[in-house]
């Protein structure tokens, strides 16, 4: 099965914060399943490998700024 996962962060053990999604994530890729996950750039991009995955989860980081204070307007 093939999962698109969209999601405001993505933490992992070498990064900061939950890493929640990271533990599914890794699940379902050791499972046999295609894992893909959109994110913001605030992921420590430096983890990611040349193709742009980590651990076989495949990550596409966005370039919109985003901090939990903005409102809803930003």
């Amino acid at each position: 099965m093939r999962v698109l996962w969209i999601q405001q962060y993505f933490g992992s053990p070498g990064g900061w914060g939950s890493q929640r999604q990271y533990a599914f994530a890794k699940r379902w890729v050791s499972a046999g399943h295609e894992v893909e996950v959109v994110c913001t750039a605030a992921y420590d991009a430096s983890l990611l490998g040349a193709d742009g995955a980590l651990e076989g989860i495949r990550l596409h980081l966005s370039r919109a700024s985003y901090r939990p204070q903005m409102g809803f307007l930003r």
